[in-house]
């Protein structure tokens, strides 16, 4: 064999050699990571193997917790003042009938206290209705917050439990209750709002007649109300949910503003009921409690809300009959009559002011702007006589046939009447308005 050929042979041999202690060596070093993975893998270590769906009792000593469920739902004994979360309850029984562990902290400590278990931080019971019993205790935090320690009643280790399952072991009422309160999504089902705030009070009800709302309070005369306003109004209080509940007997409502609560509201359907008192808001949180119970909770500030007043709520119009509805109209005022007839015959309607016949667009026109008619405000003083009518408008109705409505206007000064209306006077209507009237009227050729 020549120098050369021996050469390459010794070369691939090398080569072959080096190729074998390469793969050893990665195999040998993927064995010893393997190894150190799975010491730090965590553990499927079950603490507890309950049939959820057969407990019937969770008792939590640490915060006086006892749950009993009877039939399909749990209640809690004594008997909360607050509707329980049932789902929450169901999930929360399926963890701790299943909690299981990451891995065994310790076999047998001297020393609980540096797990926060002597004495556990937290106890808690769960039973099943043929008496399996599973019993733990909750320590502190780990130091990677990956889990808790917990120990179980008869077992001296100490184990991790993972994050989730294991803050069931931390039950507080809080946890359990359900964070929602009456709801009233359809605002039109609504049969009375009560808001009070300060010195300001808002009574709306249910039309007698089940079509929309009026609003009586602050009014001596029932006026209606604006369905947009008040359904914008209802946005904020048709679902309202718990954010936390804060306390269940304070001391004193006062550190709350709650002594005397900055509002109050009344809402009810025929199917619900809800009376809550406001108290002090950061922008953000509203602290909040129902009248029938002294705990105190979050809720999401609304006090904007609750600073609405009752003329915000107010249908503007004075009275705008739908045109079809009517057969006449007369508007008196300043020394001025305008009776408006329609007649409407086989094939067509004719339109006559003061016994004339007046065509479609100056009718529809004059028509329009008493219609159109609306408040422009509150009246400051609200007499309990007002001055006598200077303008009025009544119309004559067919549906209901012979039907009035009338629109009386007494003098309040330059700008504005006096709206009465069944001898009260409560709102204001701007004069401009009053002469777009007669200025309609003019304009047909008719004014006398």
């Amino acid at each position: 064999m020549s120098r050369n050929l021996k050469a390459l042979v010794a070369a691939l041999g090398l080569v072959a050699a080096l190729i074998a202690g390469y793969f050893i060596a990665k195999n040998y070093k993927s064995a010893q990571f393997e190894e150190r993975i799975a010491a730090v893998r965590p553990q499927e270590i079950q603490l507890s193997a309950l049939v959820s769906d057969a407990v019937v009792k969770i008792e939590v000593p640490t915060t006086g917790i006892h749950l009993e469920k009877k039939g399909e739902d749990w209640e809690a004994v004594p008997p909360d003042p607050y509707l329980l979360d049932q789902s929450e309850i169901k999930g929360m029984t399926w963890s701790l009938s299943n909690m299981r562990a990451d891995r065994i902290i310790e076999e047998a400590p001297k020393d609980l206290k540096p797990y926060g278990l002597d004495p556990p931080l937290w106890h808690t019971i769960v039973t099943t209705s043929d008496g399996k019993q599973a019993e733990f205790f909750g320590g502190e935090r780990t130091p990677s917050r990956s889990g808790y320690y917990a120990m179980v009643a008869g077992d001296p280790k100490v184990y991790q439990v993972p994050t989730y399952p294991g803050e069931r072991l931390y039950l507080s009422k809080k946890d359990i209750r359900d964070k929602g309160l009456p709801e009233f999504e359809n605002p039109a089902e609504v049969r009375r709002m009560v808001l009070e705030a300060g010195k300001n009070r808002i009574q709306i009800d249910l039309d007698a007649g089940g079509f929309g709302h009026v609003l009586g309070s602050p009014y001596k005369v029932p006026v209606r109300v604006d369905p947009a306003r008040f359904y914008a109004l209802m946005e904020f209080f048709k679902a309202i949910r718990i954010s936390d509940f804060d306390e269940d007997n304070p001391a004193s409502l006062e550190p709350y503003g709650l002594g005397k609560p900055a509002a109050r509201v009344f809402i009810q359907s025929e199917t619900a009921e809800l009376e809550l008192l406001f108290g002090k808001a950061n922008g953000s949180q509203q602290f909040a409690k129902l009248a029938s119970n002294p705990g105190v909770f979050l809720i999401k500030d609304i006090s904007p809300a609750l600073k609405a007043l009752a003329f915000d709520l107010v249908e503007r119009s004075v009275a705008n009959p739908p045109l079809d509805s009517v057969d006449s109209l007369v508007v008196q005022g300043g020394g001025r009559t305008f009776s408006a007839v329609i007649n409407r015959r086989d094939g067509g309607t004719a339109y006559s002011l003061n016994g004339r016949e007046i065509p479609e667009d100056g009718f529809r026109a004059f028509y329009g702007a008493c219609a159109a008619l609306y408040m422009d405000a509150e009246h400051p003083g609200r007499p309990a006589k007002p001055a006598a009518e200077e303008v009025t408008i009544e119309y004559v109705l067919n549906a209901p046939w012979g039907e009035k409505v009338s629109v009386r206007l007494a003098p309040y000064n330059r700008d504005f009447y006096a709206l009465v209306r069944e001898g009260a006077a409560e709102f204001l209507v701007s004069r401009r308005q009053v002469e777009k009237i007669f200025t309609a009227a003019e304009k047909a050729g008719l004014a006398n």
